[in-house]
């Protein structure tokens, strides 16, 4: 997870990097993943009050801002890059 904040952190700048100060599970079982391989978790913010996509996950009217999806991509495809070029 350090990894993945410093190389976010290059990429997009500090202040778009957000800890989780009460972090949720959900219903994710992702956590069952980390116990046998190194990963991190990230979620991607698509909410957008003049776009009206800020509604949660199960309600009607729930919709991303599909301008949100370039910056997850960068997300993945930046740390990825950076760890098959530090640590192959």
């Amino acid at each position: 997870t350090q990894f993945a904040v410093e190389v976010l952190k290059k990429t997009f700048g500090n202040k778009h990097i957000l800890k989780m100060q009460n972090p949720l599970m959900g219903g994710e079982d992702f956590a069952y993943y980390l116990q046998k391989v190194p990963g991190t978790f990230l979620r991607l913010g698509t909410a957008n009050k003049n776009k009206k996509t800020n509604f949660p996950w199960h309600h009607s009217k729930f919709n991303i801002d599909e301008d949100a999806l370039p910056v997850g991509v960068t997300a993945f495809v930046t740390c990825v890059l950076n760890y098959l070029n530090n640590y192959e």
